[in-house]
């Protein structure tokens, strides 16, 4: 049994070496960057901004007498606003804006979604 384990005197093992860091992440990449609770405000700030403005156009006189133009222009601002949050996220250096925007589409359309539909059932049509 000694043969298998030889025992040095006054030595403790060497503990192993750390692990290489990740390719794309050495010590010159860039850090993870971005105004996460700005981005969250100015992204609900937009989207409110927007989705509320749509609404007269979507109202009792609104989703087939509102010209096409409007509507394009409308959801055309909500699919932009997507796009350059996604954009964003996935870039290193502005992920926390990305994700603050993303966040800030998520909140709006759980609270927006209920203050839209709370506001098209008390419109009534005359």
């Amino acid at each position: 049994m000694s043969e298998d384990r030889p025992e040095r005197a006054g030595s403790s093992p060497e503990p192993p070496p750390p692990p290489p860091p990740p390719p794309g992440d050495e010590a010159g990449s860039p850090a993870r960057g971005g105004f996460l609770p700005l981005s969250l405000g100015l992204g609900l700030l937009y989207l409110y901004a927007v989705g509320l403005s749509m609404l007269p156009a979507i109202g009792p006189r609104g989703p087939y007498g509102a010209p096409l133009g409007l509507a394009i222009t409308f959801w055309g601002l909500f699919v932009g606003y997507l796009v350059l949050a996604v954009l964003l996220a996935v870039q290193r250096k502005t992920s926390l804006t990305g994700a603050g925007m993303l966040i800030a589409f998520g909140i709006w359309l759980l609270l927006g979604g209920e203050l839209c539909v709370g506001v098209l059932v008390q419109m009534r049509q005359a």
